[in-house]
């Protein structure tokens, strides 16, 4: 079952909706990925309905700026498990058409053809989330993620003020006891990344510590 950890004395602030909030699938794409949606004509499937009545915002970073926002406005933090040349061809084939297909199920059906010609057969099922919590979306998202990855590296910059009251960690004990061993597969990627997972294994494991010792600061 989720945990909460308190990591302040401070009770948390309600979260009030800023002004700007995407207000449909468009919108969404176009505050997120700006260069992305500036080369998009149309989008032929969205999960944007489903979220588009709770506390969603819009962001390039989302999990970097979530985090963020809820340290710098005292906000309760919520997460879970799923919030990370040459060209060989990958084709898959199937019914319908740009209007009525299942975009989402092509991705990861993609995902499984590409298996096919990875050296690593580890690979996919390293990337795509297997947790209590996962739904079709976070297999879907990871999918597109898997497809488009190393194509570029990300830098992030932070600028922290105050600090978050409490968070939840969604999801059982040994969907965060997964990330962990999955961890150890960085090192094969070399030096650098091998020194990054030494860093977050010792942040996950304080997440799999706060399941063991509930309500104990992190």
């Amino acid at each position: 079952m989720p945990v909460a950890i308190q990591a302040a004395a401070h009770a948390p602030r309600p979260w009030s909706e800023p002004s700007g909030k995407a207000t449909s699938a468009k919108m969404l794409l176009k505050e997120s990925c700006l260069k992305e949606h500036m080369l998009c004509k149309t989008i032929f499937q969205s999960s944007f309905e489903t979220i588009a009545s709770s506390h969603t915002w819009q962001s390039r970073n989302g999990l970097v700026y979530a985090a963020y926002a809820a340290y710098s406005n005292h906000h309760h933090l919520t997460i879970h498990p799923e919030d990370h040349e040459g060209k060989q061809e990958a084709k898959v084939e199937v019914s319908g058409t740009i209007h009525d297909v299942d975009f989402g199920g092509l991705a990861v059906m993609m995902t499984d053809e590409m298996e096919k010609h990875i050296v690593d057969p580890e690979l996919k099922s390293w990337i795509l989330p297997d947790f209590t919590t996962t739904e079709d979306v976070d297999t879907v998202a990871a999918a597109i993620l898997m497809m488009g990855s190393m194509q570029s590296y990300f830098h992030h910059i932070m600028s922290l003020r105050c600090g978050i009251p409490s968070v939840t960690l969604l999801g059982q004990r040994e969907d965060w006891v997964k990330i962990r061993n999955r961890l150890d597969k960085i090192e094969q990627f070399g030096a650098e990344p091998s020194m990054f997972a030494q860093r977050l294994i010792t942040v996950v494991n304080n997440l799999i510590n706060a399941f063991d010792k509930r309500n104990d600061l992190c």
